[in-house]
């Protein structure tokens, strides 16, 4: 299997890139990110110190959220409104996270995505996000994906009548 998903004997899209665009700056920042955790997976933590040990968790679980939440979510979202999983006869996007990208829960992860990501319309205008106190957060490695969930639950309880100024403030309240 190659990075596409494909066949091992199918080109992958990444490494075709054409010097200079934009396909080959993403498929080079990839390819950083991926010999970075290859260099980090091979350090004897047992020689760490217990101080250093706890940071580096910290740290590595903040970047691994911030990699899915800045990275893989805005992909995603791209993914959605060039409606690219139709074109490669998916039924929807959620259909296409859990079978392409092998994500566990799709629905709920495409739950965090709706409310946290910048969508396009049909016009082009980049919509901001449904909540967006959550989606600073989520791109900064902040709040994991059950935490948004969480946050979105108590506001779709929130009654319609309740003002949008009342419902953001509760969005800002909850997220952090």
């Amino acid at each position: 299997m190659n990075s596409n998903g494909g066949n091992e004997g199918a080109p992958s899209a990444l490494a075709a890139a054409v010097v200079g665009s934009a396909d080959a700056v993403v498929a080079e920042k990839l390819s950083r990110l991926a010999v970075v955790l290859d260099e980090l997976a091979t350090v004897d933590v047992s020689l760490v110190s217990d101080d250093v040990l706890v940071e580096a968790t910290i740290e590595a679980e903040r970047l691994a959220l911030r990699t899915a939440g800045a990275v893989t979510d805005r992909l995603i979202v791209e993914a959605s409104d060039r409606d690219l999983p139709h074109s490669l006869g998916f039924r929807d996007i959620r259909n296409f996270m859990g079978q392409r990208l092998h994500s566990g829960d799709p629905a709920a992860r495409y739950r965090v995505i709706a409310a946290t990501g910048s969508f396009t319309t049909i016009c082009g205008d980049r919509l901001a996000p449904a909540c967006p106190t959550l989606a600073g957060y989520v791109a900064d490695g902040r709040v994991a994906g059950a935490h948004v969930r969480a946050v979105v639950e108590v506001l779709e309880a929130i009654p319609g009548e309740v003002s949008a100024q009342t419902k953001a403030a509760a969005e800002a309240q909850l997220a952090g």
